[in-house]
């Protein structure tokens, strides 16, 4: 399942965030929830100074 990013997930992406207490350089970058497997992936960056 690749990564995307949309408006709706912003909100998560933040959530995520502060739960795992990233501060910059990093940051996530999109996030995936099933359900169904039980399964939440998250893609960290790195960002570029």
């Amino acid at each position: 399942m690749p990564f995307s990013f949309s408006q709706s997930q912003m909100r998560d992406v933040n959530i995520f965030q502060m739960v795992r207490d990233l501060t910059p350089p990093w940051q996530v970058a999109a996030s995936a929830f099933s359900p169904e497997k039980r399964r939440l992936d998250l893609r960290l960056s790195l960002l570029q100074r």
